[in-house]
């Protein structure tokens, strides 16, 4: 080696991020996250009235504002990874699965993100619904609403960090409601959901 040559930096070998079959990784995307949607090691096939904020799996929870529900969950037969609602009788307004951001997701997010809400679902009656992501930083929060499309297959629904006021520097929270208004009577069946942090493009 002479006096003046340099050694060659070496590459960091890439990230790689583990997604389930036939989910597409946008160009960009620096994190992926798959919630366990059913723990049935923990809980099994719900049915009957279910309270509002009952766990399902790590970070995953249900919420309503029924006062008498009559609903099934379970995990459909040959889905490792799926979850299976009915609404029988429903006489609230909402009902919603918050998927919560793991600790090393919501320290990875800033103004510069883009965070996408990915999802596979089928449903007798396709139908809209919404997705809303909710910030926590400081004392403050704040949130992002978009429309998502469920039941005809895949489906995503992105939100945009820059246009909103959160400090990164102050972040201690971070979740995505999937949210069906006037569910009764619906049946719906998610056998996965992605969430993927990618970095928008420069304006």
């Amino acid at each position: 080696m002479g006096l003046f040559s340099r050694k060659k930096p070496q590459r960091r070998p890439e990230r790689r991020i583990r997604v389930p079959e036939g989910f597409e990784l946008p160009a960009k995307t620096q994190w992926g996250y798959t919630p366990a949607l059913l723990d049935t090691s923990v809980i099994g096939d719900l049915s009957g009235k279910i309270l509002t904020g009952t766990e399902l799996a790590p970070r995953v929870s249900l919420h309503h504002d029924a006062a008498g529900a009559d609903m099934t969950i379970r995990r459909p037969e040959g889905l490792q990874n799926g979850l299976e609602v009915a609404f029988n009788s429903f006489d609230g307004s909402f009902c919603s699965l918050a998927f919560g951001l793991p600790d090393h997701g919501v320290r990875g997010l800033g103004r510069n993100h883009l965070l996408r809400l990915s999802l596979h679902a089928q449903s007798a009656a396709p139908f809209k619904a919404y997705a809303r992501l909710n910030l926590v930083y400081g004392p403050n929060s704040e949130q992002i609403t978009r429309m998502i499309d469920i039941g005809a297959g895949d489906s995503f629904a992105e939100f945009d960090i820059f246009y909103s006021r959160f400090d990164p520097q102050r972040a201690s929270d971070a979740w995505i409601d999937l949210i069906f208004n006037d569910p009764e009577g619906r049946a719906v069946t998610l056998s996965d959901v992605v969430i993927l942090r990618r970095v928008r493009a420069s304006l």
